[in-house]
């Protein structure tokens, strides 16, 4: 049985029965498989299997293997991201914190945190209270509220004055690549980190989402029952 089956036959179980099927693994690797309270083990394990339809073999896996698979189960479930790269959807990507990189490993945590797609305008601006100056990316919920003059906050939480207006962009979170993931002295693969993308929205951006262009723009048609009416 592959890494990949054992984690697929183990996921069909509750993190409870996990548990006990490692103490079963546990007993019978030590010799401790004869006593009552191991056997009455043994066959609430073994009901649990035939009844989830676990593949049996997962009965004969080392504890060490059935462990890391666990393990990588608790803690690395699969980066989800609920609009994909989809700019005109406002989505929420969910993976593991990132703490760093020691080698060519990324170090991931087990807590599990989430990200939103968020709207951006790109501007000349001026700190109020400082002389820091710069074409930056500001975090808005609707660039339309954005005007030069207006006063807009940095991602630190810094008030800045708008100068000039470059563009309005989405940042987009999604999953990605898979990753070789190391944590204690368990490595794993296929693990993916959330990364983020920058789109231009040309139409406006509002909730972390592009707009879309106007029912007009897209059917001509429109025009025509508007002078009509």
């Amino acid at each position: 049985m592959t890494d990949e089956e054992l984690e697929a036959e183990l996921a069909k179980l509750t993190p409870e029965e996990r548990e006990e099927l490692v103490k079963h693994l546990e007993a019978k690797e030590s010799g401790a498989l004869s006593g009552q309270a191991s056997r009455q083990l043994t066959q609430k394990v073994q009901t649990t299997i035939n009844a989830k339809k676990v593949s049996p073999t997962v009965m004969k896996v080392s504890s060490v293997l059935a462990k890391r698979a666990i393990t990588k189960l608790a803690i690395f479930p699969v980066c989800t991201d609920s609009d994909g790269l989809s700019l005109y959807t406002f989505g929420v990507t969910s993976a593991n914190k990132f703490l760093g990189v020691a080698g060519n490993v990324i170090l991931l945590s087990d807590k599990i945190i989430e990200y939103n797609d968020q709207c951006q305008v790109l501007a000349k601006a001026k700190a109020v209270n400082g002389d820091i100056n710069g074409i930056m990316h500001f975090p808005v919920s609707n660039c339309n509220d954005v005007s030069i003059g207006s006063t807009v906050l940095s991602d630190g939480g810094a008030t800045y004055l708008v100068e000039d207006i470059k563009e309005c962009d989405v940042l987009e979170r999604v999953c990605g690549s898979a990753l070789k993931v190391k944590i204690g002295e368990l490595s794993f693969s296929d693990v993916q980190t959330i990364n983020s993308v920058i789109k231009t929205c040309s139409n406006g951006c509002f909730n972390g989402a592009c707009l879309p262009e106007t029912a007009i723009k897209i059917n001509p048609d429109v025009t025509k029952v508007i002078v009509k009416q």
